[in-house]
């Protein structure tokens, strides 16, 4: 069985990114609640990095307060 060209495994790859972006996109439409946004942002930079867990600073100008959400 023969190697697939490197033009060929590129393509595949820019499909799969192509897919994941579409459905990140969906994912991110899909509500307006911020912390179900932030669940979202998290799992989807999660699955793409490869990490076990992140963080998402909030700045809350009202306040002057920097808050975490940990995922």
């Amino acid at each position: 069985m023969s190697k697939p060209e490197p033009s060929q495994v590129e393509a595949v790859l820019s499909v799969s990114r192509m897919r994941r972006i579409l459905e990140a996109a969906k994912l991110l439409n899909s509500t307006l609640d911020l912390a179900e946004l932030t669940t979202i942002i998290l799992k989807i930079v999660k699955d793409e990095i490869g990490i076990d867990r992140g963080t998402v600073f909030l700045v809350d100008h009202e306040r002057q307060e920097l808050r975490s959400i940990v995922a």
